[in-house]
């Protein structure tokens, strides 16, 4: 039995467009045991600025003593400020290992890596390939580090489509340089279907698109409701990402029932089990043949539909709840 003492989820400051790591928090602490005293707090200040960094400390450095805090997002750097027992969960490290400036890369590793790592009582992150990154990062911290995926968001229904129809609907996010968006556009080229591209076009995408054969069309700035419904109107999740935390877009796509064409490396093949097709996500050829294969075979996007159905199950938020209150029931007893 879990003892009484509070969990809480520290969350960065509200950003607009930023929720994704909040939407993945809210959707298995629903599902963690009731003799859990959940409770919810934002630190007060967004951005990196040294001012804002130490306001969020010093709120931080306030929070009761007796409680676990969970923290998640991009302020790492807190967790030495908390006094009580603390779990930090990491979704990646690629945007600092990537980071140019050799000095910028220092801070950052030291104050949202290394010193977070060391000074967590338990650390999760949502891959294998995250985790080896962090090992690689902070040696010492690798007994503490625990792999627990993000859960299958329950708004997500299955809703399968009667058919397919000749021209399909190919769904693509790109919003961000490493969704490949350059590439998808050119590999689609000559494929008898229709592009629906998710998030703001770059001035290089609009050009690649004036040049293809196939119609398109483009939404930004969507709601929940309207993102889960371009999954239901879709025919086909093209998701051969460069790089990835996790790779969300795959269960979501499984979860509703549509095949998903994915990229040949990990954390995507991880995620998606069978219920994929893979491509190399650097080869244009490899995402156009393996696009061509999932419009051309029915039996392919059936089998790939059913794998993907019984995939979802393995990321269901009950189980990932049982995951974190193993954790805390740890950190409570100690």
């Amino acid at each position: 039995m879990l003892v009484s003492k509070p969990l809480i989820i520290c969350h960065r400051a509200f950003s607009c467009g930023k929720f994704s790591i909040e939407r993945v928090f809210d959707s298995f602490s629903c599902h963690l045991p009731p003799e859990l005293k959940v409770q919810t707090v934002r630190v007060p200040c967004s951005g990196a600025s040294v001012s804002a960094i130490l306001r969020n400390i010093r709120f931080c450095r306030k929070i009761d003593k007796l409680a676990i805090v969970h923290v998640s997002g991009d302020i790492h750097y807190v967790i030495p400020a908390i006094r009580g027992k603390k779990v930090l969960t990491v979704h990646d490290c690629r945007s600092i290992l990537n980071e140019r400036s050799k000095i910028k890369k220092w801070l950052k590793l030291l104050f949202w890596v290394r010193l977070p790592l060391r000074s967590a009582d338990a650390v999760t992150c949502i891959s294998e390939m995250t985790r080896r990154e962090l090992i690689g990062i902070c040696p010492r911290a690798a007994s503490k580090i625990t792999v627990i995926p993000d859960p299958a968001g329950e708004e997500f229904h299955w809703a399968p489509k009667n058919g397919f129809p000749d021209q399909p609907i190919v769904l693509h996010f790109a919003k961000y340089a490493n969704k490949n968006t350059i590439r998808v556009i050119r590999a689609l080229d000559g494929l008898p279907c229709r592009l629906r591209l998710i998030g703001h076009l770059s001035e290089a995408m609009r050009r690649e698109l004036a040049g293809v054969s196939y119609p398109w069309s483009n939404a930004c700035n969507l709601t929940d409701k309207e993102l889960v419904q371009e999954y239901e109107n879709c025919d086909i999740v093209c998701f051969p990402s460069l790089y990835e935390g996790f790779g969300m877009p795959i269960l979501e796509a499984q979860a509703v029932g549509r095949p998903v064409l994915t990229s040949d490396r990990t954390p995507m093949r991880e995620v998606a089990g069978d219920g994929a097709q893979f491509a190399d996500p650097e080869e244009e050829k490899s995402i156009h043949e393996k696009m061509h294969e999932l419009l051309a075979s029915p039996e392919l996007r059936a089998r790939l539909i059913e794998e993907g159905r019984l995939n979802v199950e393995r990321f269901q938020p009950e189980k990932i709840a049982r995951s974190y209150a193993e954790i805390y029931q740890v950190l409570q007893s100690k």
